[in-house]
C-alpha cells in the first residue's frame, strides 16, 4: 500500500476562491464533481468551519450522511495541513489517519473495521519512511511487515503522459474564462494492493475547475 504525491502540471487556459469566514459553509456536489445548490441531487457535500485547531474541511456521502475525509488546515487558504486527516469508510468506519505538522506529514496509520491498527509508518521531514509496522486483526505484530512500496503507472513515465493527453479536457478553465496560463494541482492518492486508487485528495486548488478535472482524471486512471 503506497501514498503518493502526484505534481500534475498541464497548460490550463483559466482558484475557486478560498473561504474567508469563519462561520460554518456547506456546498453540495453531483455526479460530475460540480457544485449544485440542492442537497437532495448531490452525490457527497462539504462542510468548512473554523475552530481554534483550525479551518475544519469535511466531506460528506450524501446518502448516508456520514463523513469520508476529514481535513484540517492552519488556516482558510487550505494550503497547510496540520493536526490529524481521517479518513472513513463508506460506512462511516475509520481507514486511516495521516497526522501533520508544520504541513509535513509524520505518521500514517491504517485501521482494521474492528478499530485495531492494520499498518503504521512515521516520516522524517522530506517524506522518508523512519519506521514501519503492521498487525494482524487479533492486536499481534506482523514481522517483516511492509507497509508500503513503489507504484508504477502500465507503460511507466510515457504511458502516463499518454493516459494525460488522452484524458485531460484543458480547455475546462478556459470555459470558465479564466487568465492564461500554467496551473499546477498537487494531487495525492492511495494505490491499493488491487491498482485501484482511492483517498484522492488535492493539497491546493489553483482554481477554475482545475482541482475537479484533475480528481475526474485520476478517478478514470487504469492504475
Amino acid at each position: 500500500m503506497r501514498f503518493l504525491s502526484l505534481i500534475i502540471i498541464c497548460l490550463f487556459l483559466n482558484t475557486i476562491s478560498c473561504f474567508a469566514q469563519k462561520d460554518t459553509v456547506y456546498k453540495y456536489f453531483d455526479n460530475n464533481d460540480s457544485v449544485t445548490s440542492i442537497k437532495a441531487f448531490s452525490e457527497y457535500y462539504t462542510k468548512s468551519y473554523m475552530t481554534a485547531d483550525g479551518w475544519h474541511a469535511v466531506v460528506f456521502l450524501t446518502a448516508k450522511n456520514l463523513p469520508s475525509v476529514h481535513r484540517v488546515y492552519a488556516d482558510t487558504s487550505e494550503k497547510t495541513p496540520v493536526g490529524n486527516w481521517n479518513y472513513y469508510t463508506d460506512s462511516g468506519l475509520l481507514k486511516r489517519r495521516v497526522d501533520y505538522n508544520n504541513g509535513k506529514a509524520t505518521r500514517s496509520t491504517f485501521y482494521y473495521e474492528n478499530g485495531k491498527r492494520n499498518g503504521e509508518a512515521t516520516f522524517d521531514t522530506t517524506g522518508n519512511t523512519i519506521t514501519q509496522k503492521g498487525w494482524d486483526e487479533n492486536g499481534k505484530e506482523i514481522p517483516g511487515y511492509i507497509f508500503e512500496q513503489e507504484a508504477e503507472f502500465p507503460g511507466g513515465k510515457k504511458g502516463w503522459q499518454q493516459f494525460l493527453e488522452r484524458v485531460l479536457r484543458p480547455d475546462v478553465p478556459a470555459k470558465k474564462r479564466s487568465p492564461e496560463g500554467y496551473y499546477r494541482v498537487i494531487a495525492s492518492f492511495i494505490v491499493n494492493k488491487d491498482g485501484k486508487l482511492s483517498d484522492i485528495t488535492t493539497e491546493n486548488d489553483p482554481g477554475y475547475g482545475t482541482k475537479e478535472e484533475v480528481i475526474r482524471v485520476l478517478k478514470k486512471s487504469p492504475l
